[in-house]
């Protein structure tokens, strides 16, 4: 009875770390599509702020706040998810404009 408790006890503890450690890995994965898309340059401010969520959840696990952790790593995601979407939009906005005005870019100063 006693080896079934401890394993239950050790099993409990160790869940909060694994949860929290897959959902900084789909943080970390949703920030690279994001950047696949270019989102640096056509949604800079949502894929800053899914990098410092990111950053603030690892922070977080290391202190083993497992719970912020998550909440960090899932606001994480959905910005970086974010992130990719607009950059799809704004990038097509981006070569709409420069199929029509194609020397646009070249008049400018």
């Amino acid at each position: 009875m006693r080896v079934i408790f401890l394993l239950l006890l050790l099993m409990s503890t160790a869940c909060g770390h694994v949860v929290t450690t897959h959902r900084i890995l789909g943080a970390q994965r949703a920030i690279m599509k994001a950047e696949h898309r270019q989102a640096d340059e056509f949604a800079i401010y949502e894929i800053t702020k899914a990098r410092e969520y990111l950053h603030k959840a690892k922070e977080e696990e290391g202190y083993a706040d497992y719970q912020v952790s998550m909440r960090y790593g899932q606001l994480s995601i959905d910005h970086a998810e974010k992130a990719r979407e607009q950059a799809i939009t704004n990038r097509g906005q981006s070569l709409q404009e420069r199929s029509i005005n194609p020397n646009k870019e070249q008049n400018e100063p």
